[in-house]
């Protein structure tokens, strides 16, 4: 996320009105001179890919900041994860599991002094996975918090909080640890695993196969209001977007069949998709053409367009 994006969502939410804790750095007003926001790019990872997560700190005040900033790990930045029961998540970072104290690891660490300007944002990229063990097919729920002075200096919570899914990758390895077998999955494949996602309303699996930022321009209620909406508003439609996705709708998925496929050289794909939909009177039959694009081990739609069809092969 660049600088830019981070000066939006900050400008967003003091707009909004939002809260802020307090520091003994506080300004007249009572308000944190510095706000904490996190960002993630994606909502799902799979098993073999880090997990990456961008904390932003911004300077609310007109006066520089200075910050001391420890390189060590899990220290002036502290992310926090949740699993599905509110349990946290296991920490794996090296002198929490042997029980030492923040204050001992840094007693004889120098750290980086940083001026943070007023209006300035300061941006940190961490590997959710350098951090905790991150379990298969979970969904998480992350917070952080950042010490303008880890040894000295109460930490600041962030103002958000994001939620994440993890699944299975499309590798599998040979138990004989002796060769490794990559079984990508096929544009087609993909097609019939979202069918089947959205015939059973598993919706997890449903979205991990979109690429989101793309596939909801192909949807008229919603393309002119993304297209003309800053980082932040985008952020907050494509969250309602994945609201009406989810949403039973009245011609649900009765059954589907995967006609055609077309590759690209460019690593892009279209699949061609006969869909039968409930009516009240009869079924509706459309055919749907998919666009894809791969990614890793497996490909993301990134646009749709559906026509009605008066014959039907299903």
């Amino acid at each position: 996320m660049t600088f830019s994006r981070c000066l939006i969502i900050f400008i967003f939410l003091f707009t909004a009105g939002i809260s802020l804790p307090l520091l003994s750095s506080a300004e007249d007003e009572g308000l944190s001179a510095l706000r904490v926001y996190i960002y993630m790019d994606r909502i799902s990872f799979s098993n073999d890919e880090p997990v990456k997560l961008k904390i932003c700190v911004k300077n609310n005040s007109n006066k520089s900041e200075l910050l001391k900033i420890y390189d060590s790990l899990y220290t002036s930045y502290q992310p926090i994860i949740y699993d599905e029961t509110a349990k946290e998540a296991e920490l794996i970072v090296p002198y929490r599991m042997m029980n030492r104290k923040m204050v001992d690891i840094l007693e004889k660490v120098s750290p980086r002094t940083v001026e943070l300007s007023g209006d300035e944002t300061l941006e940190y990229t961490i590997n959710l996975r350098e951090i905790y063990k991150l379990e298969t097919d979970k969904e998480y729920r992350i917070e952080a918090r950042f010490s303008p002075d880890a040894k000295i200096l109460p930490y600041i919570t962030g103002e958000n909080i994001f939620t994440f899914k993890t699944f299975q990758s499309a590798v599998t390895y040979i138990q004989s640890g002796v060769k490794k077998i990559s079984s990508d999955i096929s544009p087609s494949e993909t097609i019939l695993l979202f069918l089947s996602a959205e015939k059973s309303r598993n919706w997890d699996n449903y979205l991990k196969y979109l690429k989101l930022e793309d596939y909801i321009q192909a949807y008229p209620d919603y393309v002119s209001l993304y297209r003309t909406a800053d980082d932040v508003k985008k952020t907050i439609i494509i969250d309602e977007f994945i609201k009406y996705l989810k949403k039973d709708r009245s011609d649900y998925l009765l059954d589907f069949h995967v006609s055609a496929e077309l590759m690209k050289e460019n690593d892009t794909a279209y699949v061609d998709a006969e869909i039968k939909r409930y009516g009240a009177r009869s079924p509706f039959f459309y055919k749907y053409r998919y666009t894809l694009e791969r990614y890793r081990s497996f490909w993301r739609i990134k646009d749709v367009e559906a026509t009605v069809t008066k014959g039907h092969n299903l």
